[in-house]
């Protein structure tokens, strides 16, 4: 059975997500990936024309992952709340263990890359653009935010506990509380009736 070049390159992009994963940015090169990948080196960079094209490939498609997940919550979910608490819960889940906490030394070694990376992210932005103005537009967030605002604090959560090394269950812990919290000061309070 003959493997095509995007199962190679599948298989290479899980291969850096690992190496990032239990390495960092600094702690692998490209004979390494290409012999955890079980690969031959000419081969690796007929796929992959540079690290740092590789390491935005990497950030793409853990995005297009991402999203399909954020997606699947809003399409499942008919309880605004419910589909607050799984989002946030879900997010906590898709990077405590993962290498998304290399991302910022990745924009200080690859500073091009962040731009590139910010362009992709609309399409994540847009989905939870429409999804706070559907709570806002239900009386359930308040109506004095605005999308972009909220994603900003969300943005800045999520960096703050990256830069400052938290990982694992510390990183889930705290993001979830910073999260709780954000949501909490989000809601519409309810008048006393």
């Amino acid at each position: 059975m003959k493997v095509s070049n995007a199962d190679i390159r599948d298989r290479v992009i899980l291969t850096t997500r690992e190496l990032l994963r239990k390495r960092g940015l600094k702690g692998w090169n490209m004979d390494l990936l290409a012999q955890e990948a079980g690969l031959a080196k000419n081969t690796l960079y007929k796929i992959i024309v540079s690290k740092e094209r590789l390491l935005e490939e990497v950030i793409l498609s853990k995005m297009r992952e991402d999203l399909v997940q954020i997606e699947q919550i809003l399409d499942e979910e008919e309880d605004y709340e419910k589909a607050v608490s799984r989002i946030t819960k879900r997010f906590a889940d898709l990077v405590k263990d993962n290498f998304d906490y290399v991302i910022p030394s990745i924009y200080l070694e690859y500073p091009a890359l962040e731009k590139n990376v910010r362009a992709a992210q609309k399409e994540i932005y847009t989905s939870l653009n429409a999804f706070i103005l559907k709570g806002i537009a239900k009386g359930v967030m308040r109506d004095d935010v605005s999308p972009e605002f909220v994603l900003d604090l969300a943005e800045g959560i999520v960096l703050h506990y990256y830069r400052s090394g938290c990982t694992g269950e510390k990183f889930e812990t705290a993001f979830q509380s910073a999260m709780d919290c954000l949501v909490n000061g989000l809601r519409r309070n309810q008048q006393p009736h």
